[in-house]
């Protein structure tokens, strides 16, 4: 669930990189956008899924320290709860709202 947590952060982020190195042309970048979305909806799926399996409990994940002196400590964290996920959802909403799969979905 941490891979998934921090993927679903990430992958927007990687999506923007390739565009940026590889999108020469308006074919690489549909193609590019094409499949981060569809990667993104498929991390956010999973971590909902595994989320929901477990109980929906609330899960906070510790990734690294960004700073740290004497008694002060600044972690990066990931915090995922209920209106969290309700935003993970809303992404998930926007990733197939506009793909080819929608209207074979609701044939």
């Amino acid at each position: 669930m941490n891979a998934l947590l921090i993927s679903c952060q990430l992958l927007p982020l990687v999506g923007i990189l390739l565009i940026t190195l590889f999108g020469s042309d308006e074919h690489k970048i549909a193609r590019l956008s094409f499949w981060v979305t569809h990667a993104m909806g498929l991390a956010i799926a999973c971590l909902l899924g595994i989320w929901a399996w477990q109980g929906f409990p609330a899960y906070e994940f510790e990734w690294f320290t960004l700073y740290e002196h004497g008694n002060y400590r600044l972690p990066v964290l990931f915090y995922l709860d209920k209106i969290g996920a309700t935003l993970f959802i809303c992404d998930l909403g926007g990733v197939f709202r506009d793909s080819a799969l929608l209207p074979t979905l609701f044939a």
